[in-house]
């Protein structure tokens, strides 16, 4: 097979075709981005020349040998790139953040209400514990007791299904902000100050999360479940639940204030983009003013 990157060049309606320098030797699959030798394939985009504002979009075009019937020809999946200057790939990588930090904000705002609901009922439990102790319960005593056991099986249900989809989410938040961390390399836009942010700031606080405090609140749920299923006390379950959450909780608010501290680092970004745009702004007027000035030093008069 012949395989030919493909990118565009200057305009739009222009393409040309570069040879892979490592074509592969029958494989039916060829891993862009792979580490292994030999496997990866390099891309030089510098003879492009390409300017901010234009796009480059590269695929990977293969033909097979068919000299019957053939060739067939056949491309990848198309990739297209803006070309922006570091301030505006700050912002849109900015952008992105927000809207993690917004969707992490809910996150927090539903494990605090799963929080409260379950100390809600940790207290109801106790209740519970009174009226089971009561050797001679009243018809009122008994019906007040199957309304708790009722409340706490479905709080039970109900917490464990809404915190296993807030871990979800809060994995997919660690993922989208790994690839933040991906672009800002990439683009060579990093600092130390940057990486040290995002991977001790974000980045490890939310492995925890992921990793530690949602399994063990998770199964805190779970046992105050099985427990209360027997038509045991589960107060102490309960309890230990509550205290777990808690602890993530102080974690949560960590990773949220260091989310917090990258307006002020934005709000830097645009007042530099501001002076950039007032500059050349100046710089076009004075353009057009030499221009004016040497028109009337030609033409006099006129």
């Amino acid at each position: 097979r012949d395989l030919h990157s493909f990118p565009t060049r200057r305009s739009s309606d222009l393409y040309a075709f570069t040879a892979l320098a490592s074509p592969p030797a029958g494989q039916k699959q060829f891993r862009l981005g792979d580490t292994s030798e030999n496997t990866s394939e390099p891309f030089n985009v510098r003879p492009l020349e390409l300017s901010l504002g234009q796009k480059l979009i590269l695929t990977v075009f293969a033909a097979d040998a068919d000299n019957v019937s053939g060739p067939h020809e056949s491309h990848g999946e198309v990739y297209s790139f803006r070309v922006v200057s570091s301030e505006d790939l700050q912002a849109i990588l900015y952008d992105k953040e927000l809207n993690l930090r917004l969707r992490f904000e809910q996150i927090v705002s539903e494990v605090q209400e799963a929080r409260d609901d379950l100390a809600a009922h940790q207290r109801l439990s106790l209740e519970a514990r009174d009226l089971r102790a009561n050797e001679q319960p009243t018809a009122a005593d008994e019906a007040k007791r199957d309304e708790i056991n009722t409340s706490l099986s479905v709080a039970a249900d109900r917490r464990l299904n809404s915190l296993r989809k807030n871990h979800t989410e809060t994995r997919a938040i660690e993922e989208l902000f790994a690839d933040i961390r991906e672009e800002l390399i990439n683009n060579r836009v990093d600092t130390s100050t940057m990486l040290e942010r995002i991977d001790d700031g974000i980045l490890t606080p939310l492995h925890q999360i992921n990793e530690f405090d949602y399994p063990e609140i998770d199964q805190a749920i779970a046992l105050f479940k099985l427990v209360h299923s027997q038509d045991e006390d589960s107060a102490n379950e309960i309890q230990t639940a509550v205290n777990d959450i808690d602890v993530m909780l102080d974690r949560m608010a960590g990773v949220l204030n260091e989310m917090r501290r990258r307006e002020t680092f934005n709000e830097l970004v645009k007042r530099l983009q501001s002076i950039r745009e007032k500059q050349e702004e100046i710089r076009n007027l004075t353009k057009d003013a030499k221009v004016r000035s040497l028109i009337e030093g030609a033409f006099p008069g006129q």
